[in-house]
């Protein structure tokens, strides 16, 4: 028999532990150019605003390509030089970059209680899609690491936010009844809602970050959005 119902997962903070290499990379940033500058270094907080600033602009600029985040800090380290009146160390840009390209780094963590409950719905006959975004040797290399590959029905790792939309909306056409299940009110949620299908929220390791104001429709978001904290609840939902 057919698999009438198709779950799409996120990848990043959905199915793996992600957020916390970025905070970790950024700790040995700010380490890195405060110990350069010394006494003409800006407030944590400071450099942190202006690193946050031009990353939302390389986004738009690399998308989600692997070396955008150390680019984002090297650049950041080059205006901060500026704004100082010094001229920007080149080994100093390299120390940076290599910070920050730490949060590609192995060890991959997959989220507590991902593989029971991709398990369990694999066993009442879901169709599971793998559906993450970013860097495709990056997640290949996180879904490898993870051994997470073997649960899915199938995988697509996607370079763009509209791609991400596309895919849901081609998996639309082919099952009854689909759902996507992520950790972005910007991504994973708002694209299930352009769709629409429904969708599955999980806040617990968003903390407050998203890429980009999420302008969700609120009738849409009550109508076809559970909110959970813990992957396991997907269980009592589906």
């Amino acid at each position: 028999m057919s698999k009438q119902s198709c779950v799409a997962f996120d990848g990043d903070d959905t199915l793996w532990y992600n957020q916390y290499k970025y905070h970790l990379a950024i700790v040995r940033c700010l380490e890195v150019i405060s110990s350069n500058l010394g006494i003409r270094c800006p407030y944590p907080s400071e450099i942190l605003k202006r690193y946050n600033a031009l990353d939302k602009l390389n986004i738009e600029k690399y998308g989600f390509s692997v070396d955008r985040f150390p680019k984002s800090w090297v650049e950041t380290y080059q205006e901060i030089c500026r704004q100082c009146g010094l001229r920007p160390d080149k080994m100093v840009e390299k120390k940076v970059f290599k910070a920050a390209k730490q949060f590609a780094d192995p060890p991959f963590i997959p989220v507590k209680g991902a593989k029971q409950v991709l398990k369990v719905l694999r066993q009442k006959g879901h169709h599971l899609v793998l559906l993450t975004l970013g860097d495709e040797k990056l997640q290949r290399q996180k879904i490898n690491y993870t051994k997470l590959e073997g649960y899915f029905d199938a995988i697509e790792i996607v370079s763009s936010v509209s791609d991400k939309g596309k895919k849901l909306s081609d998996l639309a056409k082919i099952f009854k009844e689909i759902w996507m299940v992520g950790d972005s009110l910007k991504i994973d949620i708002g694209e299930a809602l352009k769709v629409p299908i429904k969708a599955i929220y999980i806040s617990s390791f968003s903390q407050g970050w998203d890429w980009g104001n999420a302008e969700l429709d609120t009738g849409l978001y009550n109508k076809y959005v559970s909110e959970i904290e813990n992957i396991k609840d997907i269980l009592k939902i589906l």
